[in-house]
């Protein structure tokens, strides 16, 4: 009887080291301590002790659903710098002339206040108006900023060539008003009397 109860002690004793084995504690430790002390002890130790497995499964699911946030924040991040970039390149561009592009705009919108108080004195046509208007607009950059006038510009001025008769300049092809002796924007004077 002895022996069958020492076959029953050591069942219970590896039953508790499967058990620990299955939580990631060693078996051998587990067994020795359930059969020289009690099964039933060695069975409340092993389920009050924390299941290493289970946790080592967590920590690694948790390391990999940080790893992926790192990957998708390091890609959102080249995203960011790339499209950063693509908005940096034209302006690095465009950095050696902002002050000359502040100066057309400002000339466009002043030769347009030009051709309006022109309509406005009935100089010019709603259309001529109209047609001189998207012609500053399509290319502000044929603007020549004025000058104070000097012998040169004088002489410029005699020197222009002459405007065509049908009242546009031949120079600048801006229409001129009928009773104006000479162009507004670049000075060349008519062709002929009108």
């Amino acid at each position: 009887m002895e022996f069958l109860f020492l076959i029953i002690w050591g069942l219970l004793a590896w039953g508790v080291s499967a058990l620990a084995i299955s939580r990631g504690r060693s078996g051998v430790g587990f067994f020795l301590l359930s059969f020289l002390f009690s099964p039933l002890l060695g069975l409340v130790v092993a389920l009050v002790m924390r299941d290493l497995v289970d946790e080592n499964a967590k920590a690694n699911a948790r390391n990999r659903q940080e790893e992926s946030r790192e990957r998708l924040r390091r890609e959102e991040h080249e995203r960011q710098l790339e499209s950063i970039k693509a908005i940096a390149a034209p302006q690095k561009a465009d950095m050696s002339r902002p002050q000359a592009s502040t100066a057309t705009s400002a000339l466009v919108a002043d030769e347009i206040r030009k051709l309006g108080a022109l309509r406005a004195e009935g100089l010019l046509t709603d259309a001529e108006f109209q047609t001189q208007k998207s012609v500053l607009l399509a290319s502000p950059s044929s603007i020549q900023t004025g000058a104070p006038e000097t012998a040169e510009t004088s002489e410029t001025k005699e020197t222009a060539p002459p405007l065509d008769q049908n009242g546009v300049c031949p120079n600048c092809f801006l229409m001129i008003p009928l009773l104006s002796k000479e162009c507004p924007r670049c000075n060349a004077r008519p062709l002929t009397k009108r």
